[in-house]
């Protein structure tokens, strides 16, 4: 069979069109996943979350409370659950740990993070790896997770629901899948340094 130019031409677009598939993307290449919230800012951890992101996983209606209930900790953001800001059911609380006030010099996020699944250790709490970034841990005494998500930014996010003390207390299975799929989430959308 001859090939004329025309036929080259609608031989060319149909394998052009082929390529790109019925997603407008090329064939072997999946199109990248809309990000569900702005970047995270890390010294700013009200920026780590949105309401509606700790709205789906532990319900609503959910408040921001940048003074980390009224504590003004310069590091800290409390996402309140529940219907009256004053008596929540529960309090997630996403704290900046690196960089940070109180880091001896020469130490990073991840020196951060495991010096203080040490002194977890030390004090008998139950710990276990979270395998979230470069470095993190599960305490299933004080409903924390702690993540190094590289060397420049650490942070925890703490689940205390209102019968517990405000310093956390056991933390359930389910509660422990939310907070790790919340960590997966603010590692995913911090911009890499």
């Amino acid at each position: 069979m001859l090939i004329t130019p025309r036929r080259a031409i609608v031989l060319g677009l149909v394998l052009a069109v082929a390529a790109l598939g019925a997603g407008g993307v090329p064939a072997g290449k999946k199109p990248s996943p809309k990000p569900v919230a702005p970047p995270v800012n890390g010294v700013q951890p009200c920026s780590y979350l949105t309401v509606a992101q700790v709205q789906k996983a532990f319900g609503g209606p959910v408040n921001i409370d940048p003074t980390d209930r009224g504590n003004k900790v310069p590091n800290a953001c409390a996402f309140v659950v529940g219907a009256d800001a004053f008596a929540p059911t529960a309090v997630l609380v996403a704290t900046n740990q690196f960089p940070g006030f109180l880091v001896p010099p020469g130490e990073n996020g991840v020196d951060v993070v495991e010096a203080q699944r040490a002194i977890d250790n030390e004090d008998g709490y139950n710990t276990i790896d979270a395998n979230v970034g470069k470095s993190s841990y599960i305490d299933n005494n004080l409903s924390t997770i702690y993540v190094a998500q590289s060397t420049q930014f650490a942070f925890s996010l703490q689940w205390v629901p209102a019968n517990q003390p405000s310093s956390g207390g056991p933390l359930a299975a389910p509660a422990r899948k939310q907070l790790l799929a919340l960590a997966k989430s603010i590692v995913a959308r911090t911009p890499k340094r």
